[in-house]
């Protein structure tokens, strides 16, 4: 009886610890400021007009900055944005506000961010180039927004 018992709590514990998750998540969900994806929605929509994109070649890399880890701002997140929004234009993707949060959430618009805890990550998606995980993709490739947009 007592194993039973135990295995009820175990079970209790467990469902309760995942029904806390599950409210975690969605209350930072719903809190989390992405309100400037809302602009970008609305520049989606003029970008897939048709006007002539903001920046016709992005094949060129932006160069990196000198501090990695620094957020961009003004300038340098339109221009960063602008670019992830004329590929989202030219592979016809659907999902702009989905790839906006993932850009976000992996390295809140630096492309030349590295993480180098327990991997070795690059780029606006955390590419991970470390041995045994992407060996064929390049630093220069994970940090090319264009590359690292289109599989």
């Amino acid at each position: 009886m007592i194993k039973y018992f135990f295995w009820i709590t175990v079970a209790i514990i467990y469902i309760t610890g995942m029904l806390t998750a599950l409210v975690v998540i969605d209350y930072n969900v719903k809190h989390t400021d992405i309100s400037y994806l809302d602009d970008s929605n609305e520049i989606a929509e003029l970008k897939n007009s048709e006007e002539e994109p903001l920046i016709p070649d992005i094949i060129e890399p932006l160069s990196c900055p000198d501090d990695i880890y620094e957020f961009p701002k003004g300038e340098k997140l339109l221009d960063i944005q602008e670019r992830i929004l004329s590929v989202i234009k030219e592979k016809n993707f659907t999902q702009s506000t989905l790839l906006f949060k993932i850009v976000k959430c992996e390295s809140d618009f630096r492309y030349c961010v590295n993480n180098d805890v327990g991997e070795d990550s690059y780029g606006l998606f955390q590419i991970n180039i470390r041995e045994g995980a992407n060996t064929d993709v390049t630093k220069e490739q994970a940090t090319n927004i264009k590359w690292a947009m289109v599989p």
